[in-house]
């Protein structure tokens, strides 16, 4: 599990915007492969075929239907006065995904995704994620399960998403935790970034994590940024399933 990260990658927005290229090929590579399909199949090779993508239903729900929303960044990275402003992971992306909220209720309904998801792929003249995909992204998306999909959680789910690269860990994500700015991240930092990951289970989930990653080297009470990448990706895995 000792990864090895070089450092801190600044600005997320581009990390996501990268991100999103992939899931836009991903998009691209359905939509082709779909005009070439027989318009009409007998229904047990219809439910042979959804019974054996489980994986592209994933993509679709977690990485296309929210990947495509991604395409609308702006791409700016926050300036460092404004990185220390961040009190969780959902601020760090807040003010660019703002319009996921399209009447600022706090609330993600599927009638705003879809509608999200359909002008984005409008101007990238992209096939739209099937409602499947979208139901199972405000399911997934749910961190803490209460059957409601906010404005939090879904911009939560973005950040531990892209938070980890192969050789970073985004700053604006380190600046969340470290708030001392000392190079290390203990235990009471670690702990309220995330918000609410299913109350009592949430908090099982990160004193895990934590406790888990700090032991298998230093075992000192803090997390370096290696050692916090690896964490954030062990959240990732137990929290979204990937």
């Amino acid at each position: 599990m000792q990864t090895q990260l070089a450092g801190q990658r600044v600005g997320l927005p581009r990390r996501l915007a990268a991100s999103n290229r992939a899931s836009r090929s991903v998009v691209s590579c359905v939509a082709s492969s779909s005009k070439q399909q027989p318009q009409q199949q007998p229904q047990a090779e219809q439910r042979q075929q959804q019974q054996g993508k489980p994986l592209l239903s994933a993509l679709l729900g977690a990485g296309v239907a929210a990947g495509l929303t991604l395409s609308m960044l702006s791409g700016a990275v926050p300036e460092p006065a404004q990185a220390a402003k961040f009190n969780t992971l959902a601020d760090i992306l807040r003010s660019d995904l703002s319009f996921i909220d399209a009447n600022s209720d706090g609330v993600i309904t599927e009638d705003e995704l879809i509608k999200m998801s359909n002008t984005v792929a409008e101007l990238d003249e992209l096939t739209p994620p099937p409602i499947e995909a979208l139901d199972f992204t405000l399911k997934l998306f749910d961190l803490n399960m209460d059957g409601t999909l906010t404005t939090d959680e879904m911009l939560t789910a973005m950040v531990l998403d892209a938070a980890v690269s192969e050789d970073a860990v985004d700053a604006d994500v380190v600046s969340v935790f470290d708030k001392n700015n000392d190079g290390f991240v203990t235990q009471a930092e670690w702990d309220a970034p995330f918000g609410d990951l299913d109350g009592q289970q949430g908090e099982t989930v990160k004193n895990y994590v934590f406790k888990k990653v700090d032991g298998l080297v230093h075992h000192d009470g803090k997390l370096d940024t290696t050692e916090l990448g690896e964490a954030l990706t062990l959240v990732r895995t137990l929290v979204l399933g990937y």
